[in-house]
């Protein structure tokens, strides 16, 4: 059956002046991915046809929306046309689809995902690697993934959004040595990367940049894992170092991004601090005479929205230690499209929330 079809397809198509071979072959191709896949026939045909009334990126047939959506419902059924139709109009797909702007209905969208990521793979099979195609397929891999568990992660609550998290006793004592160890051996450079302009001496710190394989050397991937279970949600980890202040160094008050969705994720690995030391970090309130100072604790955890204006407090002249801190810019599923716009695909670390 699947067969007859695909021959009536590339009749259809080959009834246009301007059809190419590499067209055909490209939908001939995205249909297989599917059935690979044990997709449904409606899945596969929708992948056979997915670009046969044109789309935003090129227009190779003469089948238009207009007149011809009926001619497509009789030879593919009236569902799979619907999710044909949906690939071709959408202005913006790749946007659109992975900001999580299209209201679709579960079912739909893990259907429109498939098809689109079988499209992203044909190209890759046929045209070689990028970047750009990388992050994209990336992103309708991880996608796919909690679709097909039920779970639309557009519409699962952001239990961050303007808000601070403290998580203390989270670091089992092994890993609280570990990570002291690991700040003491470390390289640092004078300076860091806070968003903030014509920063004052005061607040050059001493920074660490860390790479993908530091962040898992320091043990940490089982508590990020217990924080995304607590908050419900995937996080995706994508800039990370170590924050290195000696005695009356500050920060400047800033803000980590102005992308919604994201959060930062601070890690106190000082084995003892005492409060008179200092090293506090305050949130400003908008609006509001009152701010929020959180003290630094040996051991602490920090979540909050990246969006809130923070800066670390000086440190006392009578500090007997510098204070360490390990910084992580992170977002949700929700920003994930636009957080790959800022960091590369090989910087990220996914951590699932189930």
């Amino acid at each position: 059956m699947m067969e007859e079809k695909k021959k009536r397809f590339i009749e259809l198509v080959k009834e246009s002046p301007i059809s190419t071979d590499k067209f055909i072959n490209h939908c001939l191709g995205v249909c297989e991915i599917l059935e690979q896949k044990n997709c449904t026939e409606e899945v596969c045909l929708a992948g056979l046809y997915h670009s046969i009334y044109g789309t935003s990126y090129f227009n190779v047939t003469n089948q238009t929306v207009d007149n011809d959506r009926d001619l497509i419902k009789k030879e593919i059924g009236k569902y799979a046309e619907s999710l044909v139709y949906e690939m071709c109009i959408l202005s913006d797909r790749e946007a659109d689809i992975l900001s999580g702007r299209m209201n679709y209905e579960t079912e739909f969208f893990t259907d429109i995902v498939c098809i689109c990521l079988a499209n992203l793979l044909e190209i890759q099979g046929s045209d070689g690697n990028n970047s750009d195609l990388e992050k994209v397929i990336f992103q309708y891999e991880v996608l796919l993934d909690k679709l097909l568990k039920g779970i639309n992660p557009f519409q699962t609550q952001n239990t961050i959004d303007g808000d601070i998290k403290v998580f203390d006793n989270y670091l089992p004592t092994h890993v609280k040595h570990h990570l002291w160890n690991f700040v003491i051996k470390s390289n640092y450079q004078y300076g860091h990367r806070s968003g903030v302009f014509h920063l004052k001496e005061s607040s050059l710190r001493f920074s660490c940049y860390l790479n993908k394989e530091d962040v898992f050397n320091t043990w940490l991937y089982p508590t990020f894992e217990k924080i995304a279970k607590e908050l419900r949600q995937d996080i995706f980890l994508g800039g990370y170092y170590i924050g290195n202040y000696n005695r009356g160094t500050c920060a400047e008050a800033h803000t980590d991004t102005c992308i919604d969705n994201c959060l930062t994720i601070l890690v106190y690995p000082n084995l003892n601090w005492d409060e008179s030391w200092g090293g506090d970090i305050k949130f400003y309130v908008e609006g509001s005479p009152f701010n929020k100072c959180i003290d630094f604790v040996p051991g602490r955890i920090i979540v909050f929205d990246s969006k809130l204006e923070h800066k670390v407090m000086p440190l006392s002249s009578t500090c007997e230690s510098n204070r360490f801190s390990f910084a992580f810019k992170a977002c949700t599923h929700k920003s994930l499209h636009e957080f790959l716009t800022h960091y590369s695909l090989n910087s990220i670390i996914h951590v699932p929330s189930t």
